[in-house]
């Protein structure tokens, strides 16, 4: 199969960890090896339970137990992050892989908990290595979108999280 291109899903509406999560469904249900890995979050959620029981699909959880609250950010979202990026070097150095899916990464950037020069390595080494790169999340830095292969914005028209809660199945 042919990988190695860059996408960004962004934007301010729903669905951009959901795109992610059915494209390495599809992929490794055609026999890619995929590596999720999710920065940011912390709650329970459908794809924390159901992911890691398909075959070819590595999943791990880098979440925050505190929130990112007034731009202050802790000594908890640096160290988390510091593991999350090692852990995503080791399974580029070692691993065979054919998608990687950093969800969230967007998000990480923005609060400079990583560096713009970090993320382009990444970028690079998947590119050299012919893996499928997807990064998700709001506020995406402005040169990744110019370097990208495909960005797609998730745009808010109406939602109904103004009358009702994010509910257990649907959003997480």
């Amino acid at each position: 199969m042919s990988y190695g291109k860059f996408q960004i899903y962004t934007g301010n509406g729903k669905g951009k960890t959901t795109a992610a999560i059915g494209l390495s469904i599809r992929a490794a249900g055609r026999g890619a090896k995929v590596y999720f890995v999710q920065f940011l979050k912390n709650q329970k959620t459908g794809e924390q339970n159901t992911l890691p029981l398909i075959k070819n699909i590595t999943f791990k959880r880098f979440g925050f137990k505190e929130f990112i609250i007034n731009n202050k950010i802790l000594k908890e979202h640096i160290e988390t992050t510091k593991k999350a990026i090692l852990y995503v070097d080791k399974i580029l150095n070692k691993e065979k892989i054919d998608i990687l899916i950093l969800d969230e990464l967007n998000i990480i950037l923005y609060y400079n908990l990583i560096t713009i020069e970090k993320v382009k390595e990444i970028i690079n080494i998947c590119k050299q290595k012919n893996i499928e790169l997807i990064i998700t999340g709001r506020k995406p830095n402005k040169e990744l979108i110019k370097i990208a292969d495909l960005v797609t914005e998730m745009k808010e028209i109406k939602h109904y999280f103004k009358t009702t809660y994010a509910r257990k199945g649907i959003e997480f």
